[in-house]
């Protein structure tokens, strides 16, 4: 099953979240992300983000349980590659990068990627 248009917008925001230099890698932390909150807005009212994860983009993106009950979000090895051809060169390789962000914060303003083309 092919992603819609704005299910893409949606896989973006996340992997611009994870691309992103500092940031939690908590589901409600990226949940409230300002271009993650603008992109679910197609999702219907009752289908939580992370049964959209896990049905349309968990080949990239798995969410596990940490020990305090909250989800984990963590790329796949498709997922890391995928990111990785979308940030080359940028130094850190996405597991080193990985480990640093899951206690971190971040506020980042949506750059309007829903407002556009979906990015390849």
């Amino acid at each position: 099953d092919r992603l819609t248009p704005e299910e893409a917008r949606l896989r973006d925001a996340f992997y611009d979240y994870f691309a992103a230099p500092t940031g939690s890698l908590f589901l409600p932390a990226a949940g409230g992300n300002a271009a993650v909150k603008q992109c679910k807005r197609f999702l219907p009212r009752d289908m939580q983000l992370k049964a959209w994860i896990e049905n349309r983009i968990g080949g990239e993106l798995v969410l596990e349980t940490d020990p305090s009950k909250q989800f984990l979000m963590v790329l796949t090895e498709a997922g890391q590659r995928e990111l990785e051809l979308r940030q080359p060169a940028k130094g850190k390789g996405v597991s080193e990068r990985g480990k640093d962000l899951v206690h971190e914060q971040r506020s980042t303003p949506g750059d309007g990627i829903c407002k556009g083309k979906a990015q390849k």
